[in-house]
């Protein structure tokens, strides 16, 4: 949530759902981004694409509070650079068809 934060990214009123109200659901992409939810994401039906993402769980940092910092101040970039390229990608596919 720092991390977030330093990004200027409110996170304060964010939810988490229960999985099974996305199923039955059509998706254009399924993108898991660690390989434990790999193995044990669902089944998505449909024609849509499933991509995943191996990245280190930053909640399994260990050392000092800023050795934590720096692994998810790691991730964060990481996964803003895979998500902004993903959407030029979506974006120019989409554009093409």
């Amino acid at each position: 949530i720092r991390v977030l934060a330093e990004h200027g990214i409110d996170w304060s009123s964010a939810t988490s759902d229960r999985l099974d109200k996305y199923l039955g659901r059509t998706w254009d992409y399924v993108i898991t981004v660690c390989d434990s939810a790999r193995q044990r994401c669902p089944v998505f039906p449909g024609e849509g694409v499933r991509l995943h993402w191996s990245i280190e769980d930053p909640a399994e940092a260990t050392g000092s509070d800023a050795d934590k910092m720096v692994a998810f101040e790691r991730v964060f970039l990481d996964l803003s650079l895979r998500v902004n390229d993903f959407v030029l990608s979506a974006r120019s596919a989409h554009q093409l068809r």
